[in-house]
């Protein structure tokens, strides 16, 4: 049972195409609806790529011997000698190979080789992650500003190198909303912000210069040794930008977001 984003769609078509062989524009992926398959509570955090690339792997891994099996029998030759690579299948001990569409009979055009896979219980590895930030801080207004961030992560095998720095590059934009501006204001129940001028999400130019450390980890989960990508560019934000601004004022804050309202009163001993 896989989870689908766009994210996920590319990584299971990649799965498929190295496991058989094929270019990726030959991969076509068809999504059942949600009512032929039992309830399923989700992948949550961080999950996608580890459940989907086990799954697909071993549903590509099963289909490839089911067509392998049936080519053995249809031709005669040794199983154990048979390599798909493709469209085309190869007896290694025979020096002979075939397009295995070629020994489908006509009235079987259309026959499928297929398996059903999923993925059960699953190791929980950790996923480190590092980050260190810069900030420079007005202490007449309590302004502050990003100038740079280092992220750094412990990582498995990238199957998509753009999806996942993608992943990371979007995590830390999340976490400077939710650290420097994102401030919902509630009052006896009822949100006052009026619009997104009063609810300020960070744009391209909030953003300081973004430097990614990755870290072959070495091990993982499933058969490509995955690590999670998810949640972990985040988290450490906050936490990062806090203790700079501890470290550059003395203060430090413990609200989100670090508002220079919030910032000027504590540098400035007010109450709020």
């Amino acid at each position: 049972r896989l989870e689908f984003t766009e994210a996920s769609r590319t990584i299971i078509v990649q799965v498929v195409a190295e496991e058989l062989g094929l270019p990726l524009d030959r991969i076509r992926i068809e999504v059942w609806d949600t009512d032929a398959v039992p309830f399923d509570s989700g992948v949550a955090g961080s999950w996608a790529a580890r459940v989907n690339t086990g799954a697909v792997h071993e549903a590509a891994a099963a289909a490839k011997k089911e067509l392998l099996h049936f080519t053995a029998q249809r031709l005669e030759w040794p199983e154990e000698s048979l390599v798909l690579q493709g469209d085309t299948i190869t007896s290694d001990s025979l020096n002979e190979s075939i397009a295995w569409h070629d020994i489908t009979p006509n009235e079987s055009v259309g026959a499928r080789a297929t398996h059903m896979a999923g993925m059960g219980e699953l190791s929980h590895v950790t996923s480190y992650c590092v980050q260190v930030a810069e900030v420079e801080v007005d202490t007449d207004t309590g302004e502050v500003k990003l100038l740079n961030l280092t992220t750094a992560h412990d990582v498995g095998r990238i199957i998509n190198p753009i999806g996942h720095q993608g992943q990371i590059n979007g995590g830390v934009v999340a976490g400077l909303g939710y650290a420097l501006m994102e401030e919902m204001r509630v009052e006896d129940g009822r949100v006052t912000n009026l619009s997104l001028g009063d609810y300020k999400l960070p744009t391209i130019r909030d953003l300081p210069p973004l430097t990614t450390v990755l870290v072959d980890a070495g091990h993982g989960v499933g058969p490509y040794n995955i690590k999670a990508i998810g949640e972990g560019p985040t988290t450490p934000v906050a936490p990062a930008i806090a203790n700079a601004i501890f470290n550059a004022t003395g203060v430090r804050l413990r609200e989100l977001p670090f508002t220079s309202e919030k910032l000027y009163r504590a540098l400035h001993n007010t109450a709020g």
